[in-house]
C-alpha cells in the first residue's frame, strides 16, 4: 500500500504544483474508506483566503484568531472517510458511541493511528469535493489533533458540516460530549 502511495506522490505531486492556488489537488481513494491526500504547506487562514466559497463566513469568524488557524505544515496523510463515532455509518470500533468526549474516542484509535491536524482535515474536505463532488463530514463535526487551552479546559479544533454553504470551523472543549462531534481518524505518511 505504502509503495503504490508513494510513487504516485513522487511521480505526481510536485512542491510546485501542490501551492496555494489549489490548481492541482490529488487525491487517491484507498478501499472506499480512505483518501490519500498530499498537504502543502498552507493554513486555513490562507486556505480561507483563497477558495473563500469553501468556507462558511461567519461560522469561521469566531475561531479566526485561535492558533490553530494558523498552524500549517506540508505532508501526506491517509484521511479516513468516516469519524470515530460516525453517526451515518457503521461504528469504527465496536461499543463507541457517537459523541463521547476527546478521551474516550482518542483511545479507540488503532495503532498507526492518529487524529490529523485541522488544516489536514481542511484541504482534504476541499480537495476531495473540487475532485470528486463529495462533500467529506457533512453531517457532523470531526475533532482534530489542534488543542488549546481556554482557561481550565483543554480545547481542540473542529471542521465539519461540509455543504454547498461551506464548512464550518469550530472549537469543544475535551470533557463535552455532544453526539454531532466525533474524531478524525488519518495515518501520517513518511514519504513526502
Amino acid at each position: 500500500m505504502l509503495k503504490f502511495f508513494s510513487r504516485f506522490f513522487r511521480a505526481k505531486v510536485g512542491v510546485k504544483e501542490m501551492a496555494p492556488s489549489f490548481s492541482f489537488i490529488p487525491i487517491r481513494v484507498f478501499r472506499e474508506e480512505w483518501l490519500a491526500v498530499a498537504v502543502p504547506d498552507i493554513c486555513i487562514s490562507d486556505m480561507m483566503r483563497v477558495k473563500r466559497e469553501f468556507f462558511d463566513g461567519i461560522a469561521c469568524s469566531a475561531v479566526l484568531d485561535l492558533p490553530f488557524m494558523r498552524a500549517h505544515g506540508a505532508g501526506s496523510w491517509l484521511i479516513r472517510k468516516r469519524s470515530v463515532g460516525n453517526p451515518s455509518g457503521v461504528p469504527f470500533r465496536e461499543g463507541v458511541a457517537p459523541g463521547n468526549t476527546w478521551k474516550n474516542q482518542s483511545t479507540l484509535l488503532g495503532g498507526f493511528e492518529v487524529a490529523p491536524p485541522a488544516y489536514a482535515v481542511v484541504y482534504a474536505i476541499i480537495a476531495c469535493h473540487m475532485q470528486t463532488g463529495e462533500w467529506l463530514f457533512s453531517n457532523e463535526f470531526v475533532r482534530c489533533a489542534d488543542a488549546y487551552m481556554d482557561g481550565r479546559d483543554a480545547v481542540h479544533a473542529c471542521v465539519g458540516m461540509a455543504s454547498s454553504s461551506g464548512m464550518f470551523i469550530t472549537s469543544l472543549p475535551d470533557r463535552v460530549s455532544d453526539g454531532r462531534y466525533n474524531t478524525a481518524v488519518a495515518r501520517r505518511l513518511k514519504f513526502f
